[in-house]
């Protein structure tokens, strides 16, 4: 998840992750989609399974939860502001 989805973020603030997204467009052109969607459904499934199989499905839930409230607070929160104030 951290790798999938953080480069996948990271491509709104930082000019080289979004350099290398494009290229990586480029290269693998309707292909990149489609490894997308397959890594995104399977980083979904890991994460289902181990909260199935994990003792500790507390502490996996808030590490989930720590990510995803990071990545709105710090990356999509202010990207909205941005693009708002420059409509």
């Amino acid at each position: 998840m951290f790798f999938n989805e953080g480069f996948v973020m990271m491509r709104h603030i930082s000019p080289l992750a979004a350099a290398i997204r494009e290229e990586l467009i480029k290269d693998f052109g309707d292909t990149w989609q489609k490894i997308h969607s397959v890594l995104d459904y399977a980083w979904i499934v890991v994460i289902a399974l181990g909260f199935a199989l994990s003792p500790n499905k507390s502490f996996h839930l808030l590490v989930l939860i720590t990510f995803w409230n990071a990545a709105l607070s710090l990356i999509y929160v202010p990207m909205w502001l941005k693009n708002r104030r420059n409509l």
